[in-house]
């Protein structure tokens, strides 16, 4: 009876389950090969969270070399040259990605901006379609469809967090020699993102690898610049 309440949209899953398009943009291997797989935007290919308000990129990293590599640390630079990092809560994430919207409408008037939309620009030869607090149970006496939909959001707001925790690459983060780390990088909205970089350890001296993001110029801009 309890689980029958409304669930609030900020804690749906994506109703239909689709493949993100893939891209496959890599950073020079020197010996730690960086790919970036693709990107999951506002209701995009690959959503799992339903109006997600954020960009999720999908990256791998090999370590091709004969020491350990640790992922220090990661920032996305936008069309302003703005760099920014992963987060690691979802429900914090969606309101700094609402705050940069607001920001980016207010200072840049000849730029039109479409969260979710813009252009991806793809080569032939590739195919596809473009916890945070918990509850502290109790007997409370609240009809039935209030308590179901309390029941409900709190149920489903863990499930969005645990997936969440589950998909992260969590940083600091140590690949092995012959290993690979996988996960994803989950950042505020970018519009026109330029580039993603990596800063890694590696034999007690520290790298730079730099993904260009061109084919993403055009990403959450009506137009593409």
């Amino acid at each position: 009876m309890l689980l029958s309440g409304c669930v609030s949209a900020k804690y749906k899953s994506a109703t239909e389950k689709t493949p993100p398009v893939p891209l496959h943009l890599t950073g020079e291997p020197a010996p730690l090969l960086v790919t970036v797989q693709s990107v999951i935007v506002y209701r995009g290919p690959g959503s799992w969270k339903r109006d997600a308000y954020w960009d999720e990129y999908l990256v791998a990293l090999t370590n091709q070399g004969g020491a350990p590599a640790t992922l220090e640390t990661v920032s996305l630079t936008d069309l302003t040259g703005t760099p920014n990092t992963p987060s690691d809560n979802p429900w914090l994430l969606e309101k700094q990605s609402r705050t940069r919207e607001a920001e980016l409408k207010a200072n840049l008037k000849d730029v039109a901006l479409q969260v979710g939309g813009g252009y991806v620009v793809l080569s032939a030869t590739l195919t596809g379609a473009l916890a945070v607090g918990g509850f502290a149970g109790g007997l409370v006496a609240l009809p039935a469809f209030v308590a179901g939909t309390i029941y409900s959001n709190v149920h489903h707001r863990h499930q969005i967090e645990d997936e969440f925790a589950r998909r992260r690459i969590v940083l600091p983060g140590t690949i092995a020699p012959g290993q690979t780390l996988q996960g994803s990088l989950f950042f505020r909205i970018s519009p026109g993102p330029r580039q993603i970089a990596f800063l890694v350890q590696l034999d007690g001296a520290y790298q730079k690898i730099v993904v260009e993001l061109a084919p993403l110029a055009g990403l959450h801009l009506k137009a593409k610049p």
